[in-house]
């Protein structure tokens, strides 16, 4: 009998490809993707993974047109996926105390995914440039 964790990861997932069309897979890609697919979120996971650990403000200086709100989803999406994890710096109380988010163990393992999806992305675009002509 499954608990309720492998249920999760056993049931079919659901994205929509076009208006109305849905795809329904149980694959670990699907899955992966789910997770970083949108770009703002790797953008976060790739900064956090240069800079080690970042506050909020620090995080927000660095994407511009991004508002506080999206900023707000995005961590606590990747907070709740366990790919970050807010640590707090200082006592709670002191004047210094505040809070920082840093890449977690599972986090730090999507790092090569990311740059072996950039590599791919590169070859692709000379390829598709090449060909074009």
């Amino acid at each position: 009998m499954l608990n309720t964790a492998e249920r999760y990861f056993e049931e079919t997932t659901s994205f929509e490809i076009a208006d109305d069309v849905s795809v329904k897979d149980t694959s670990p890609v699907f899955y992966t993707l789910n997770l970083i697919g949108n770009h703002r979120k790797t953008s976060v996971i790739l900064l956090l993974d240069k800079l080690q650990r970042a506050d909020f403000d620090v995080i927000l200086s660095h994407f511009s047109g991004m508002n506080q709100f999206v900023l707000i989803k995005i961590l606590r999406d990747l907070e709740a996926d366990c790919i970050i994890k807010r640590v707090t710096l200082g006592e709670y109380g002191e004047e210094n105390y505040h809070v920082a988010y840093r890449l977690t163990y599972t986090g730090r393992r999507l790092i090569p995914i990311i740059d072996e999806l950039d590599s791919w992305g590169k070859e692709q675009r000379r390829h598709k440039a090449l060909i074009s002509y």
